[in-house]
């Protein structure tokens, strides 16, 4: 058993993937840490309050890398990389981003969506967003009109997608995941990092995207 002290190793579903991606960490990587494992759920605005905190040491919780946050948190390679989408009501008369114009778009706290979307239509779009806690909360404020759009990563979309909702066609703005923790924790990082590079160079992580339909990595 290796000496390491962590209790807590933190894997949020986004579709089938987190689920199975999950599943298959929580034997490998116990049997190398010789811990036992918590699964907890986090929101945008709480998953780098619970690792300051301590209450969690990994989240893999589709955390876009960006050169900011990695200034102040450690972040493993890409295991994938989606794009920012938008979701609209079937019947809201919104069939491309340019009809967003002059609309209240949904946003979680502290995401990278509203400053993409942005700059992906660039000037001469008037364009306001309305901030929420969770993603949840969003779709509720979208199903009521209190808000016309939902803007985040796309594999986040399809899992508040129903038979009232669309994803436009449009993906854009690259967002690489990575598995976030403490820079503090070096042992648990390298690790971590060791095993993202193991996955990706040896096909488990494509199996696991292939098996459960989601697109391949956004390279535009």
């Amino acid at each position: 058993m290796k000496s390491f002290s962590y209790k807590t190793l933190l894997f949020k579903y986004v579709k089938h993937y987190w689920s199975v991606l999950k599943n298959y960490s929580n034997e490998e990587i116990a049997k190398e840490l010789g811990v036992d494992i918590e699964f907890l759920v986090v929101t945008p605005t709480t998953r780098l309050q619970m690792i300051d905190s301590g209450d969690i040491d990994i989240s893999l919780s589709n955390f876009t890398i960006t050169e900011e946050r990695k200034m102040s948190y450690h972040f493993s390679a890409p295991y994938y990389t989606d794009a920012v989408g938008v979701m609209v009501l079937k019947n809201s008369g919104i069939s491309s981003l340019e009809d967003l114009d002059g609309k209240t778009i949904g946003v979680t706290m502290s995401s990278t969506s509203a400053q993409s979307l942005k700059e992906y239509l660039g000037e001469g779009f008037e364009l306001s967003f309305d901030e929420f806690d969770d993603h949840a909360s969003i779709k509720l404020a979208l199903s009521s009109g209190a808000i016309q759009a939902h803007c985040v990563d796309t594999v986040v979309l399809s899992t508040y997608m129903d038979d009232t909702t669309v994803i436009l066609e449009d993906r854009f703005a690259a967002q690489p995941f990575g598995v976030v923790s403490k820079l503090s924790n070096t042992e648990l990082n390298a690790y971590v990092d060791a095993l993202i590079e193991k996955w990706l160079s040896d096909g488990t992580i494509d199996s696991i995207r292939e098996a459960n339909g989601l697109l391949p990595s956004f390279e535009g």
